[in-house]
């Protein structure tokens, strides 16, 4: 069967196979640039200094911060408090500067600024000669 514009209804189906390719290339890319490094490593506590019925804790990989905090909605908090960690100020503010640090690399390298400049006429001299 052809359709307008000269394809073909089978054609079709490579336009879409082609794009979902080229998304999961792109996906690929950004899980390289955040990296499978450790957010929130885990220290060794003793037991009777944690508590004895306390849970231990994960360690939260940077990929897992960013997916658990922009694909899943989760608040940190609430990632640390799946992960079983404390929701103490130190805690928290280490998992949100991870995740500051997760997001620069997923950003990648920054533009570099082009520099220009146009002269239009004579370019001006300084000091200026006054003319006698």
């Amino acid at each position: 069967m052809q359709r307008a514009g000269g394809r073909s209804a089978g054609a079709r189906g490579g336009d879409v196979n082609e794009a979902r390719l080229e998304e999961r290339r792109r996906l690929v890319a950004l899980q390289r640039r955040i990296g499978d490094g450790v957010a929130m490593p885990i220290r060794r506590v003793r037991p009777s200094k944690r508590g004895a019925d306390a849970k231990p804790r994960r360690a939260i990989s940077d990929r897992q911060l960013v997916d658990g905090v922009f694909v899943e909605g989760l608040t940190i908090s609430g990632l640390l408090k799946k992960q079983n960690w404390g929701l103490g100020g130190a805690t928290v503010q280490a998992a949100a500067a991870a995740l500051a640090a997760a997001l620069d690399r997923l950003s990648g390298p920054a533009p570099r600024p082009r520099m220009a400049a146009a002269f239009y006429g004579t370019r001006a001299s300084w000091p200026v000669e006054e003319e006698a």
